[in-house]
């Protein structure tokens, strides 16, 4: 029986279907390119440019079985890196270095890559929680091109965050289209190599655990036959959880000073609070941003009373509360909600970290914040064809506005100078952005300039030590008339 050739009709409607997929890959690489033109910066000084554990497979091979930091040549590096251990992120920079070498156009080209994936993986996903086809592609555009990802696409060293996200929502990915919440072997492999990119890849079995939660609560089945459904991948998840934290205990040292070392556990919580209501705000307007979000910048909550630590805490209250209540009636609300808390608890402090936020904190969790616009938009779908209509117009030029400020944010990136300028120009109150653009000027021979930056900083935060020593040593290079060995 011979088929009859295609018509353009047939072909126009095999596009029309196809777009809505290809959408928020197309709008992550759109809105990410200046990317491209950049160097490396900050990070990537000492975690690729200076890593000499990249040069070989073998060498990486055998620093993929020493903590993060072990390879690299200063001790700072060692004690900041020691306590992280990232053999599968190790891995992907070492084949990089052999494909590109230290040619930084390359290494923005794969992670501009990773993005969309990501973006293509949260849209398949939304589909399969049953999103129809544009508000899910609408939604993950909005995550695609959000400014707040900047940091995380731009800098070669959050590889780390787009490696842990990309296999996290593919294990999202698999267990959406699965009843039972997925395939046992396939769980433990996503999530052994999202947490072995980065230790923020453990936050999917935290929304895996809210996915298979919201499924039970929809349906009134014994519990006998809930653990029969969902025990295996919880077996799955939690075995690989617990042999990644044996292999790491042996091998890391968890000493790097946290961020709120000097606070007691309960300003510490309340302090959780303040950056939690952080990191909502830059969803809703990412600007100004910064790579370096320091207690002058963010400072630590000193009590409970504060209106920040209240505002963030219960910014948390409520969305548990959407979470524990609109399981049965709106699930994907339920899981929305749960996500964004699942995704940022392994950096709400509760294990202490050498930094107190950062925009790459958002990654993975703003991807329920996603699905939360998606089921909004879904909804206008389904009600009203102008409705949809209005709200798919609404959202495009949301999607805009911020493809946008990625763009223009990413070029704040071309090279540590730019990117310490540009958070000074931001953030004038700011210690840290004066103190490093200070650090670098001295570095590289303008110790006038550096004692101008340097003097600033230290008129923000008084008496902070490696910021008088560099003080000092841009004062000795005045007085002798010469720059600073670089």
């Amino acid at each position: 029986m011979s088929v009859p050739p295609a018509t353009s009709r047939d072909r126009s409607s095999d596009v029309a279907a196809l777009l809505p997929a290809v959408v928020p890959a197309l709008v992550a690489l759109a809105s990410r390119a200046t990317a491209l033109v950049c160097g490396f910066a900050m990070d990537d000084a000492y975690n690729i440019v200076g890593n000499p554990a990249l040069r070989s497979l073998g060498g990486a091979l055998r620093s993929a079985l020493l903590p993060w930091g072990a390879a690299a040549d200063d001790s700072w590096t060692h004690g900041l890196n020691a306590a992280y251990w990232r053999p599968v992120t190790t891995l992907f920079w070492a084949l990089q270095t052999q494909l590109f070498g230290l040619r930084p156009a390359g290494w923005h080209a794969v992670s501009l890559l990773l993005h969309a994936g990501c973006a293509t993986l949260l849209a398949a996903t939304m589909r399969r929680l049953g999103i129809a086809a544009w508000p899910a592609a609408l939604a993950a555009s909005w995550w695609a091109a959000h400014a707040v990802h900047a940091e995380t696409v731009t800098l070669s060293t959050y590889q780390t965050e787009l490696l842990a996200t990309l296999f996290a929502f593919a294990l999202l990915h698999h267990a959406a289209g699965e009843r039972d919440g997925g395939r046992p072997a396939r769980l433990a492999v996503f999530f052994a190599l999202a947490l072995g990119s980065k230790e923020s890849g453990a936050a999917a079995a935290v929304v895996w655990a809210a996915l298979a939660w919201v499924r039970a609560r929809g349906e009134d089945a014994p519990l006998a036959a809930q653990l029969r459904r969902f025990g295996p991948g919880f077996a799955a998840l939690a075995a690989v959880g617990a042999v990644w934290l044996g292999v790491r205990s042996t091998l890391v040292d968890a000493s790097a000073l946290p961020f709120f070392a000097a606070l007691d556990p309960s300003q510490r919580l309340a302090s959780v609070g303040v950056i939690v209501g952080h990191e909502l705000g830059w969803m809703l307007l990412p600007w100004p941003l910064a790579p370096f979000w320091d207690q002058t910048m963010l400072a630590p909550a000193l009590s409970w009373a504060t209106p920040a630590a209240l505002a963030g805490w219960g910014s948390l209250a409520l969305l548990l509360l959407v979470g524990a209540t609109q399981a049965r009636t709106r699930p994907r609300v339920a899981l929305g909600a749960l996500w964004w808390i699942a995704g940022l608890l392994p950096t709400m402090q509760f294990v202490p970290l050498p930094v107190g936020a950062a925009e790459r904190f958002v990654y993975l969790a703003s991807g329920g914040v996603a699905v939360l616009l998606a089921n909004a938009l879904h909804a206008s779908w389904q009600t009203q064809s102008g409705r949809f209509r209005l709200a798919a117009a609404a959202v495009a030029a949301w999607i805009l506005v911020l493809g946008a400020g990625s763009a223009l944010r990413a070029l704040d990136f071309r090279d540590d100078e730019t990117l310490h300028r540009a958070t000074v120009r931001d953030h004038p109150d700011g210690f840290s952005g004066w103190h490093y653009l200070g650090t670098w000027l001295l570095d590289h021979g303008r110790p006038a300039e550096a004692k101008v930056a340097l003097d600033r900083a230290a008129e923000i935060l008084p008496d902070f030590p490696p910021n008088e020593r560099l003080r000092a040593a841009a004062a000795k290079a005045l007085g002798s008339g010469q720059a600073p060995e670089p």
